[in-house]
């Protein structure tokens, strides 16, 4: 996602696809693209841009936005529900709506409701109305300059305010569509409009609050070798005023652009005319200012393997210094400053190589260069490099960019990886060198043994005193091993360290700069609050004493430490035994039995050192019974002794006893009905909870079922989950047995 350097609006997004543009190393825990992205891309014209050059001469600012679901660990009682639907009519109108609430028992309850209306068969033609309104905030959200290593808040003004709308209106026309032509695209028009209040919070939408957006577009094909079209863009934003002490004190910001452009391709030559006009209005700023710019670009494709162009920007009318003046601090505008002129080559050295260049220089003597080489070989190799340098006039300085990564897969069936990437960027502002390199390797040892080693080390260096370097170190190990049919050992160990220099808490500079970093993103840096290490154990072990007995367990601890502070932040363990009866000449019964030890330390108020500390005791035995007339009779009894140590608070201890009764039914081939009775006692408040619970089951296969029914019964009957979670309801559950 694009961002305006000058207004912090968002301009452009792109989505990017799953195993297309980038893939999720979970072993890493690390999303990496299958080309590197730059931190910034050019603030040209409308030809210019992320898909074409990757200029360092000033440019707008590019992030990458990532939503995920997770399920919040400190939410117990909290419920939700969503539905949503989308129905298409005689092939010509679509409707739809949704709606989401979520009941906070900490909180504001947060609802989202929308509702869609599409008409139109093709898709030239048609308009789309979408309207949305929201009440609280969805979820936190942060934010990272140096790639995942910190994480920032991406808003601090007040959450009082949080409710609002959203709607969208887009309306698209082709004139192919109503007349008899020859050509499928001849004049087509789209108009849009976007309107989200700064309170409405919905997945997605958070850096988009607070904006008006109306867009007009229209282009005419006047042949397959000729395009003219006329884009026209209007912003309005509220975004948070960070030059007073309130953090809830907004301004409103107003960008407009004006484009015309003219494109001829024919045989290996292109040309590009285009002319714009931009109009900013920051209250910050001592008067409105407007921007005219004339450009004009050929490209020739001499074969299928070189290409080359050229392109001459001229800035016509306009003394916005932030778009003339680029980094340089200084005011005074030249004439020579209104002219841009960019060169570009780029060839195919291989089929799966090629090298790019591209230099644009100002006639005051300021340049960019830019050089790509990414490279993919038949061994699983890809390597990639890019350096850009740009250089200031009257000698105020310089600033690079290197970026040098690539990644081998190697050993049997591509077993091993290893890759690495060098970013180092210097000159002008801050100094930031990053680096990441990582190896694994997957082997089968020897019959029955399998292990997999991975290594990782990531280091970021800044070169600002009130934000703090940062280094990560991940290595770990996995094993499988069998002997024969009756022992099986799996395990994981994980160690991962993290270094981060102390610092304080400092206002940055970035709304001084003539850079124009975006005001909306410019935040008090967060430094670290220490070195800490954390050590992940997964081990599970399975053992067949024979052919009806089954013996397991398992032993899982999470632990992360601060070093610094001498605090073990949380701890996570979960440790246990058991044995399952499945007798194979007999199909009428079948037991389970369970002891489980668990040991939690969480943290809550981590800046004052205070903790909770929650151990507990778990022992259940589950018969199965089937018996005649298609019944299965179900039992479980499980015994939960809880000891509870919170800070400034007694200690308490709770012993907690659960009794479900369930009735199974084969009403036919394919389907089943389940009636439970639970009962729940706590010794600590010397109460009886109990109540019923009706399921339907649908068989998908022999061993995996879908399941909907209605729990009317609050708690749960995990004896291992958190019986303060209200769990009642309606609910959905697939059952696989392995």
């Amino acid at each position: 996602m694009v961002r305006d350097s000058t207004s912090g609006v968002e301009l452009l997004r792109i989505p990017q696809s799953r195993n297309t543009d980038y893939t999720i190393r979970y072993g890493e825990g690390r999303i990496v693209f299958r080309r590197p992205l730059p931190s910034v891309v050019d603030d040209a014209t409308a030809f210019s841009g992320y898909q074409s050059t990757r200029s360092t001469l000033v440019g707008h600012p590019l992030y990458v936005e990532v939503s995920y679901d997770h399920e919040n660990g400190s939410s117990a009682g909290d419920t939700s529900a969503g539905v949503q639907g989308r129905e298409t009519l005689w092939d010509t109108v679509t409707v739809g709506g949704g709606l989401v609430q979520e009941n906070r028992l900490s909180g504001q309850d947060y609802k989202l409701w929308g509702a869609e209306l599409g008409i139109g068969k093709r898709q030239t033609t048609r308009l789309d109305l979408e309207y949305a309104e929201s009440e609280a905030q969805d979820t936190s959200t942060s934010y990272s300059d140096d790639g995942g290593l910190r994480f920032r808040p991406l808003r601090l003004a007040s959450s009082d305010d949080a409710s609002g709308s959203a709607m969208t209106v887009r309306g698209r026309f082709e004139l192919a569509d109503v007349m008899e032509l020859e050509r499928d695209r001849v004049w087509s028009t789209e108009v849009s409009y976007r309107n989200q209040d700064r309170g409405f919070f919905s997945n997605g939408s958070l850096l988009t609050q607070g904006e008006e957006k109306t867009g007009l577009a229209t282009t005419w094909l006047i042949n397959d070798r000729h395009q003219f079209g006329i884009k026209a863009d209007k912003i309005d934003a509220i975004v948070e005023d960070l030059t007073t002490v309130d953090l809830s004190d907004t301004l409103r910001l107003t960008h407009s652009t004006t484009t015309a452009q003219y494109e001829f391709n024919d045989e290996g030559v292109s040309m590009q005319l285009a002319y714009e006009h931009n109009t900013n209005d920051d209250p910050r700023l001592t008067a409105a200012t407007s921007t005219d710019i004339a450009k004009a670009g050929l490209g020739f494709k001499f074969s299928d393997d070189f290409r080359v162009g050229v392109e001459q920007e001229i800035i016509v009318a306009g003394d916005d210094t932030r778009l003339i003046r680029g980094a340089d601090l200084s005011t005074e505008t030249r004439f020579d400053d209104r002219f841009i002129s960019t060169l570009s080559a780029g060839y195919q050295l291989t089929d799966s190589t090629e090298i790019s260049a591209t230099e644009r220089f100002r006639y005051s003597g300021e340049n960019a260069t830019s050089i790509g080489l990414r490279t993919e070989t038949a061994d699983n190799t890809e390597v990639y490099v890019q350096q850009r340098m740009t250089n200031y006039r009257d000698n105020h300085g310089a600033a690079t960019s290197t970026v040098v990564g690539g990644e081998q897969k190697f050993g049997e069936d591509a077993g091993g990886r290893a890759y690495t990437e060098i970013q180092n960027n210097g000159g002008i502002g801050v100094d930031r060198q990053s680096a990441l390199v990582g190896l694994g390797r997957t082997w089968k040892v020897t019959d029955g043994l399998s292990l997999d080693l991975a290594y990782e080390r990531s280091q970021t260096l800044i070169g600002r005193a009130n934000e703090s370097d940062h280094t990560r170190d991940a290595g770990s190990i996995g094993w499988q091993w069998k002997k024969g049919e009756e022992l099986t050992l799996n395990g994981l160990a994980e160690l991962r360290l993290e270094s981060a220099s102390l610092g304080y808490t400092g206002a940055t500079p970035c709304l001084a700069t003539a850079t124009g970093s975006n005001p909306a993103n410019c935040r008090d840096a967060l430094t670290s609050l220490g070195d800490r290490q954390q050590l992940t154990l997964m081990n599970t072990a399975t053992y067949k004493l024979d052919q009806d007995w089954t013996l397991f367990g398992r032993f899982d601890l999470v632990t992360t430490e601060n070093t610094t502070l001498k605090l073990e932040e949380s701890r996570d363990v979960e440790t246990g035994v058991g044995a399952a009866y499945r007798p194979v000449d007999t199909d009428w019964l079948n037991l389970l039995f369970r002891y489980t030890y668990l040991d939690e330390i969480a943290p809550y108020g981590l800046e004052l050192g205070m903790q909770s500390r929650e151990s507990s005791h778990v022992f259940s035995v589950s018969p199965i019974l089937e018996l005649p007339w298609n019944l299965q009779f179900v039992e479980k009894v499980a015994l939960r002794n809880i000891h509870l140590e919170v800070e400034n608070l007694p200690e308490a201890d709770n012993t907690m006893t659960l009794w479900v009764n369930r009735l199974n039914y084969h009403i036919v081939e394919k389907w089943d009905a389940g009636v439970e009775y639970r009962l729940l006692h706590q010794s600590l408040t010397k109460d009886w909870q109990h109540g019923t619970l009706l399921e339907l089951n649908y068989i998908i296969a022999t061993y995996v079922r879908l399941g909907v029914g209605y729990n009317f019964t609050k708690f749960a009957e995990d004896e291992l989950g958190d019986f303060d979670r209200d769990s009642s309801g309606v609910f959905f559950r697939v059952t696989a047995q392995y």
